[in-house]
């Protein structure tokens, strides 16, 4: 019974990925098959360069806690206040920041350079082809000129994870071959069906989004375009996850996207969250296939 590990895009939330491997392999679930779309893809390639859950919690945790990670400065995009302060000067001050932002934002693709990024995938992944991988690993991306999905399952690793991570509006596109390619969450945050595709006969999500707050306050022009964004997200998402045969949803709360400093928690929730659903999986992995099952993979449909 081949095994798919599905890991879903969420920033630093994505740290959570590595301890629900640990907790797998300490299991001894096989990984046979991994796909991830921007951290997912990250922490995903990784592990498939090394099939070593031990090398891949060392790495990551190694770079975010190491001088490097913080000098690119992540940590300053936590939003402290939710809400505009009460005092006249900190209101002036609050909105000159957001007007050079707006300012800012209306004269480039992005708010950071994508040097960034590949301080981060330099450091973490080993420059080889996807295919040098020990794992079948695959990774996708948001081609902004067709709106469709690409998949990349061969090809430099780094180039791949970049395009697959490329927070829309934080870091620019990755240009390639006519394509303007930016994080795969647009279009496909949990890409199951990708992973059967690569041989996987059972499939397990880990979805690290933030949970849908209902009755969110809405005061505003952004407040309302990011409320209707959050609400597509929220139903994409249920109808990816929906092909899954099990999906791990670690109890990440409302943890910011560049809060990585959180990474020794963000890895003991991954694990809390894997070990409360071994048994779902273990009976999961034990059930044998129906023909129905196998009729399909055999002819490579889709069920």
């Amino acid at each position: 019974m081949k095994v798919g590990l599905v890991l879903g895009g969420g920033g630093a939330r994505g740290l959570a990925h590595v301890g629900v491997i640990k907790v797998l392999r300490e299991a001894g679930i096989p990984i046979n098959v991994i796909t991830g779309t921007s951290m997912g893809a990250l922490i995903g390639g990784v592990y498939a360069q090394q099939e070593s859950a031990e090398i891949l919690e060392a790495r990551v945790v190694d770079f975010i806690t190491g001088p490097k990670f913080k000098e690119l400065g992540v940590n300053n995009f936590r939003q402290k206040q939710q809400r505009d302060p009460d005092d006249i000067l900190s209101q002036l001050t609050h909105k000159v920041k957001r007007r050079l932002v707006i300012n800012l934002a209306a004269n480039r693709l992005a708010l950071l350079k994508m040097e960034r990024l590949q301080v981060a995938v330099t450091e973490l992944l080993e420059d080889r082809p996807i295919e040098e991988c020990k794992l079948p690993f695959a990774c996708v991306a948001t081609d902004l000129n067709s709106g469709c999905e690409v998949q990349f399952r061969e090809g430099n690793i780094r180039t791949a994870v970049e395009a697959s991570s490329a927070i829309p509006g934080f870091i620019p596109p990755v240009e390639m071959n006519g394509k303007m390619l930016i994080d795969g969450s647009v279009i496909n945050n949990f890409p199951v069906e990708l992973a059967r595709e690569m041989g996987a006969e059972r499939v397990l999500v880990v979805n690290v989004s933030l949970q849908f707050e209902e009755n969110s306050p809405v005061d505003n022009v952004i407040d309302l375009v990011m409320r209707a964004g959050q609400i597509t997200n929220r139903k994409l998402n249920e109808l990816l996850q929906e092909k899954a045969d099990l999906v791990i949803s670690p109890e990440i709360g409302d943890v910011h996207w560049s809060e990585f400093t959180r990474v020794k928690e963000l890895i003991a929730l991954g694990e809390q969250a894997a070990r409360d659903k071994l048994p779902e999986i273990e009976k999961i992995l034990a059930s044998p296939r129906t023909w129905l099952e196998r009729v399909f993979q055999f002819l490579g449909w889709k069920n």
